[in-house]
């Protein structure tokens, strides 16, 4: 075989693996229905502009463009991010070959990252995590690049990513930051001289200037939400973290740990890369000192995965086929297993009933601990694409409860984001304006509360909701028990009181501080 031929193979079996990760989320992704935080990133793109409160601005954007290319269904609004982690793995699959991966090595890689759960589980939504992974995978693709040619294009290339990256997501700043320190504690770090380290800041302020200049006007509202965050995340421990850190990837761990293991004490060829591996861990000693999320680290997974295939296939290649078959049934078959946990590919009554079976005979309980700290029949990002369609049906009948000519005097509130998106997408165009003060929607909302009619949308008990108008009445309560929004009720209130209009303009505050 030729070396062209040999190149062609590999492509092709790059992009093989890039459409099995695309046809997997396909399969699945007219499912149950849309996420919660999905509604929120489409409420945002009727408002588009550079910065918001708690996110940055791109993911706005892609929502847009989707509803412009595809439409509003539920599969929809999930085509590009699928689109975008199948090029991740592609991605994967290329450093992989980069670093001198043969046909198994790239394997092993790719597989790893499309069985992973933890990846599959954020691969399709419509939020900025999944290209949040995209953006770090590129990232690491460029500086192998560089150091492999010494092209200032790639360094260039790398920076450019890095600013689209931060109109993304803000986490690529601790990646960039963590990968340039990896490089100061190598040899590598004679190719960063300081007219390189330069060039690419400036290409990064360029590309990412407008977000910063709309974060400065607003006095960077970003590092008053990650406060607001902290407080109310629950952080599992350090060493809660490291045991979900190491496990999530499910029989991936084989992989990436070999990759990461590699990294870190191979003294050779792939030894040119050990920043790699420092960067990882200074990335995950800063999301434990920083109580972050353990997702935010997913984007420093994908290259390991690529140096992890190298490490199985130089392990295995004194055998034959079948140690190699071995391994990747075994990912493969596994992954399985976790599959209608983390993917909605059954019929909801049949994961229901698979779930029930897990718990039953396993003592998996880790995907079912909701944000409240308890233990639930669903994983919470099945129970947030649940019950917004009945939400928003209650909200339009207590609508109707007022006369049309009433309406201009009327605003539906709500205390919770993902409520306030659902509303925005399902009710009708000609309903009462949707406000809240909870996240960037307030942004759009008035800064009092000064409407005689308030279509009120809470949690809160009836008795509570009695305190807050002279005359309140319960239309409707959502029944969906599977639902994030089961038990969430719908009051219309007459006559706000002092008490809800202070409560309004307290949350505001709170994220404007």
């Amino acid at each position: 075989m030729t070396q062209t031929d040999t190149y062609s193979s590999t492509i092709q079996l790059i992009v093989a693996f890039a459409l099995a990760k695309l046809i997997i989320h396909f399969v699945a992704n007219h499912h149950y229905g849309i996420h919660g935080d999905e509604l929120y990133y489409i409420a945002l793109s009727k408002h588009l502009q550079w910065g918001y409160l708690d996110n940055s601005p791109l993911i706005a954007l892609i929502a847009k463009v989707s509803a412009w290319c595809f439409g509003n269904s539920t599969f929809a609004w999930r085509i590009v991010p699928s689109l975008i982690s199948a090029c991740t793995v592609g991605l994967v699959g290329l450093i992989t070959r980069d670093l001198g991966g043969r046909h198994f090595a790239i394997s092993v890689a790719c597989l790893g990252m499309i069985c992973s759960p933890a990846l599959l589980a954020t691969s399709y939504f419509l939020q900025p995590v999944v290209f949040d992974i995209f953006f770090w995978t590129l990232l690491s693709f460029m500086l192998i690049r560089f150091i492999q040619s010494q092209k200032p294009w790639y360094l260039h290339g790398a920076a450019l990513t890095t600013g689209i990256g931060i109109l993304n997501k803000y986490t690529i700043a601790l990646y960039v930051i963590a990968l340039i320190l990896g490089l100061l504690f190598t040899p590598q770090r004679k190719l960063l001289n300081l007219d390189s380290l330069l060039k690419f800041f400036l290409i990064c302020l360029a590309v990412s200037a407008p977000n910063l200049i709309w974060q400065f006007y607003h006095h960077f509202p970003v590092f008053n939400y990650l406060g607001i965050v902290s407080k109310h995340n629950m952080y599992p421990g350090a060493g809660e973290f490291l045991f979900q850190l190491t496990f999530f990837h499910g029989a991936g761990m084989a992989v990436w740990l070999a990759g990461f293991s590699y990294l870190l004490f191979d003294t050779k060829e792939i030894g040119k890369y050990h920043f790699l591996a420092i960067a990882f861990l200074l990335v995950v000693v800063t999301l434990i000192v920083l109580h972050g999320k353990i997702y935010y680290s997913l984007g420093a997974f994908p290259v390991l995965f690529a140096v992890g295939g190298i490490c199985w296939e130089n392990m295995l290649q004194r055998f034959k086929y079948i140690p190699q078959a071995f391994i990747c049934t075994l990912i493969v078959l596994t992954s399985l297993i976790a599959l209608p946990v983390v993917l909605p590919v059954l019929p909801f009554n049949l994961t229901k009933v698979y779930i029930q079976l897990m718990r039953r005979y396993t003592t998996l309980t880790q995907p079912f601990q909701w944000d409240d700290g308890k233990l639930h029949s669903l994983p919470q990002f099945y129970a947030d694409m649940l019950g917004w369609q009945e939400l928003a049906d209650k909200t339009a009948n207590a609508c109707k409860q007022i006369s049309e000519g009433q309406w201009k005097q009327s605003v539906i509130l709500t205390d919770a984001y993902a409520v306030a998106g659902a509303l925005t997408f399902y009710l009708p165009a000609n309903s009462p304006r949707v406000i809240s003060a909870d996240n960037s929607l307030l942004l759009w909302s008035p800064s009092t509360l000064s409407q005689d009619y308030v279509i009120y949308i809470s949690r809160e008990s009836e008795a509570t909701v009695s305190t807050l108008a002279n005359s309140v009445k319960l239309s409707g309560t959502v029944t969906n028990a599977d639902a994030s929004a089961g038990g969430v009720s719908v009051y219309i209130l007459n006559k706000p009181k002092k008490t809800l209009k202070q409560n309004y303009k307290s949350a505001r505050q709170r994220f404007l501080r």
